[in-house]
């Protein structure tokens, strides 16, 4: 896995222990602004660390193995 920031790292390890959580749930969790949350998604999406599974209304990140 490439380095990166502490949030990201703390982003991946959160969707690991609860899968299936969206955005605002994950933001909640983890105390941090949706919008960061985003941005750090977007940065384990684009490296193929997670992934979106299900609908766009009741699907959720899930970590990749």
């Amino acid at each position: 896995m490439r380095e990166y920031n502490e949030g990201v790292q703390r982003v991946h390890e959160y969707v690991r222990q609860h899968p299936g959580l969206r955005i605002p749930a994950i933001s909640k969790g983890l105390a941090v602004p949706a919008k960061t949350v985003e941005r750090w998604v977007g940065q384990l999406r684009n490296q193929g660390q997670i992934e979106f599974k299900g609908s766009p209304r009741k699907g959720g990140y899930f970590a990749v193995r």
